[in-house]
Parts: C-alpha cells; sequence; structure tokens
C-alpha cells in the first residue's frame, strides 16, 4: 500500500526534523553563550521544509523548552526565537507562527501551568518581545488569550 508507505515516510521525516531540531537547540545551551550556529545551520538546510510540510514542529519545541528546561535555558530559548525572526529563518507570514506555535501552547496553557509555574511569565516574555520588534502583531495575544480560554 503507497498510502502505508507514505505515512510512514512522513513519521520517519518528522521524527528526524524533531530530533534534529532539539539536537541543535541543545548544542545551543551547551555553548552557554548566544552562539546560534548549530541552530541556523540546521535550519538553513531544513527550514524551509519543516516551515512547508511540519510548522506544528516549532510549537512542540516550544512546549518542550518552556516546560522542561532550566530558566536560563528558557530565557535563552526565547532570545533565540527573537534572533531567528530576525534572520527570517522563521517568519509569522500568513500568521504561521502564532497558528502553529503559539497557539500549540496556548490549547495546553491550563495544563501546563500546573507543571511550570513560570510557564505564563516566559510567554509573556516571548510575546511582548515579537510584538515590540514588528515580528507578530498586538491581536496576537488576544488570539493567543482566546484560545487558552477555550481550552481550558
Amino acid at each position: 500500500n503507497d498510502d502505508g508507505d507514505e505515512d510512514g515516510e512522513v513519521e520517519e521525516d518528522i521524527d528526524f526534523l524533531s530530533i534534529g531540531l532539539r539536537m541543535a537547540v541543545g548544542e545551543y545551551f551547551a555553548n552557554g553563550v548566544l552562539i546560534y550556529d548549530e541552530v541556523f545551520e540546521f535550519l538553513d538546510r531544513y527550514g524551509s521544509m519543516i516551515r512547508n510540510q511540519f510548522p506544528a514542529l516549532f510549537g512542540v519545541l516550544l512546549e518542550d523548552v518552556l516546560l522542561n528546561e532550566n530558566n536560563t535555558n528558557r530565557q535563552s530559548f526565547i532570545l533565540l526565537l527573537v534572533e531567528l525572526f530576525r534572520v527570517q529563518q522563521i517568519d509569522n507570514q500568513q500568521n504561521y507562527f502564532v497558528d502553529y506555535a503559539l497557539l500549540h501552547i496556548a490549547k495546553n496553557f491550563y495544563d501546563n501551568v500546573l507543571d511550570c509555574p513560570y510557564l505564563p511569565q516566559f510567554m509573556a516574555s516571548l510575546i511582548a518581545q515579537l510584538i515590540h520588534t514588528a515580528y507578530v502583531l498586538p491581536e496576537c495575544l488576544v488570539v493567543f488569550c482566546e484560545t487558552a480560554m477555550q481550552h481550558q
């Protein structure tokens, strides 16, 4: 069955990209300074595939970092995301980042706050920095809050 083969290939692609992106971010954390080389290199190779075929991966990675890393790495990751916007590795064209990353977090926000009481602080920091730098519109805060309320 060709559909089964295609599904398996898609799952392999998702796994490969997810693991590779997480490893690149792990290298970024391990450096202890704001050196983005590993992440930039990975996204230079696979960023368009992630954006076009698996846009939810950024939301999954954001959720993973905000729930499982220490506060220093959480803040560093927010700075990394802002830098990725600055160098256009990530964008919000057609509301891409808001729809697939921020709203992924919003849908699980109430459950995740119980596990990570710092989650609101870091989400507020990320959204504020993205609005301040004009990478997302201020309305994304309203959409984020409305989505979180719908899924509580």
